[in-house]
């Protein structure tokens, strides 16, 4: 199974949910009204499952790349690094 038709579910109620009351607080419609009430958190209900279904937003795979990896940048080297040892160093 591809996606995360739970989470779209859950987030589709409550963007429903939502929405539907805020159309009431601006009163454009009651909320007595079952078509508001409950028409919309079930449509975004089903509309959250099928976009978490489908997964339109996940991750893109592009076919023939490897992950790219950092080389480390070349340091200047250290006094243990150096021929002469620690104690060539001038301080």
């Amino acid at each position: 199974m591809r996606g995360r038709p739970v989470v779209g579910a859950i987030f589709g109620l409550l963007f429903g949910l939502f929405l539907a009351l805020t159309i009431q607080q601006f009163g454009l419609r009651p909320l007595d009204d079952r078509l508001i009430f409950f028409g919309l958190p079930v449509l975004f209900f089903v509309l959250g499952i099928l976009l978490g279904l489908r997964a339109p937003l996940g991750r893109r795979k592009t076919a023939g790349t490897s992950p790219v990896t950092e080389t480390p940048a070349a340091s200047s080297p250290t006094s243990e690094d150096s021929p002469e040892g620690p104690a060539a160093r001038p301080d």
